[in-house]
């Protein structure tokens, strides 16, 4: 596996990591349902905003 396929998995998994830390916080202290389905539909589309940031880097 090439290392930018590496990178490419790695910040995915860091960033879904972020994106369910801020989930479970907005859950806990501000307790809005509206909030948290938003921030659960970006979660799920976390792969293509580490793919947008990464493009240049992954197609030179």
């Amino acid at each position: 596996m090439s290392g930018m396929v590496k990178k490419y998995i790695l910040w995915t998994y860091v960033m879904f990591f972020v994106f369910l830390l801020v989930i479970g916080l907005t859950m806990f202290l501000l307790k809005s349902q509206p909030v948290v389905d938003i921030l659960i539909v970006l979660s799920s589309w976390t792969a293509t905003f580490v793919f947008v940031t990464m493009f240049r880097n992954i197609y030179p």
